[in-house]
């Protein structure tokens, strides 16, 4: 689109914890914050941000300019925290908790408002070493459901591999549905499948999804389709990937770190893909035919594999 904005999201935004649960307003206050400070976008892994005042216009938020919603959504965020892990990429995690919004002052022109961003807000917006996906402004301003937002966030930062899988709880977290879905049946009806159509009707990017029902909890998989042409076929090339960052998350669960993810990236990126994709087939037939056991083969993934393609293993 010749009037497309895109907005580099840091991954780890993904699975920040804030204190209170986020609603779509506050979800576009927080992006509009994202586009006013996307100048500072960085690489660096250490370094020292100061606070930074922001003016926000109501008529730039909703164009219906509701400023009671938008002022109540503000105030709200100026006593909310998040917390993030920030990925060094060196195998170091940073945990950092900070009040969101630190300050807000009311103008005379009741349109506006000035907030003040703490350093660290300023970083878990623009940090983006441990990595980052491609969020289209308009797309994000189009959807009505803050679970369409969160879906689609999980969309543009899985596109690159084809898909995602969670646990219901897990996924219940990232959609932002602790407190109010409590039921699968619920999950699925007032949230995945309203993101499902909303993306479909105004997103490139979009998903389907299928539930499997096993003894250790219910898993949800989501492949990730696109009206793109190139991006279809983009995303049928990742089939097989898919099958090894599904096999990797056995060794590396999804609950406890991101290093399947990690380790599915790097294999795609890697200038011998086809060659690492073709050993790890043969271990996963060696796995799932009893040959192997699970300690035995993520010895082998962290010992052997993946420092013999100059994969990086993570501690």
């Amino acid at each position: 689109m010749s009037n497309e904005i895109i907005i580099r999201h840091p991954n780890h935004i993904i699975t920040a914890i804030y204190n209170n649960e986020l609603s779509k307003i506050d979800e576009i206050v927080i992006l509009h914050i994202a586009l006013k400070i996307r100048h500072k976008e960085h690489f660096n892994k250490y370094v020292a941000i100061k606070s930074e005042f922001i003016k926000l216009k109501v008529n730039e938020l909703d164009s219906k300019r509701n400023y009671n919603q938008y002022m109540d959504s503000i105030e709200k965020l100026s006593k909310t925290s998040v917390y993030y892990v920030k990925n060094l990429v060196d195998n170091k995690l940073e945990k950092t908790v900070t009040q969101f919004i630190s300050g807000v002052r009311k103008t005379p022109n009741n349109r506006e408002v000035i907030i003040e961003l703490p350093g660290f807000t300023i970083e878990y917006l623009t940090y983006l070493k441990g990595g980052y996906s491609d969020i289209d402004f308009f797309v994000f301003m189009r959807l009505k459901s803050k679970y369409s937002i969160k879906l689609y966030k999980l969309c543009c930062r899985f596109a690159n591999l084809g898909g995602f899988n969670y646990y219901e709880e897990e996924l219940r977290s990232l959609v932002g549905a602790l407190e109010t879905l409590q039921t699968v049946s619920d999950l699925k009806r007032r949230a995945i499948e309203v993101a499902k159509r909303e993306l479909k009707e105004v997103s490139d990017i979009y998903f389907e999804y299928s539930i499997d029902k096993r003894k250790d909890g219910v898993f949800f998989r989501f492949k990730i389709l696109s009206s793109n042409v190139q991006q279809s076929i983009h995303s049928l090339k990742n089939d097989e990937l898919m099958k090894i960052f599904n096999f990797l998350l056995k060794f590396y669960p999804s609950s406890k770190n991101d290093n399947a993810i990690h380790y599915s990236e790097k294999i795609a990126e890697n200038e011998n893909t086809m060659l690492i994709r073709s050993r790890l087939e043969r271990l996963m037939s060696e796995y799932y035919h009893d040959k192997k056991s699970k300690q035995s083969t993520l010895n082998l993934l962290n010992n052997v594999i993946f420092p013999e393609y100059n994969i990086e293993v993570r501690k």
